[in-house]
């Protein structure tokens, strides 16, 4: 349910691209259509790709995990 409204989900197996790192992931689309968009989530994408969002600035960073692991020594 999203807001009181009964939804169905539906999974797709899609090709991700954005600034410059791609990913063969799943993507979940609900009907009704609340936003037009899918989501994309944990397998495939989120867990390979770190995502950083600065409001303020309006910046939103993508690095590799492993490579942020690295860079950041943990």
């Amino acid at each position: 349910m999203i807001g009181g409204t009964e939804t169905r989900l539906y999974d797709a197996d899609v090709h991700i691209a954005c600034a410059g790192y791609e990913r063969q992931t799943t993507v979940s689309f609900c009907t009704p259509d609340f936003a037009g968009f899918g989501l994309a989530g944990i397998r495939g994408f989120f867990d390979k790709i770190y995502v950083g969002i600065d409001g303020y600035r309006q910046v939103v960073d993508l690095e590799p995990h492993d490579d942020r692991i690295e860079r950041l020594g943990r």
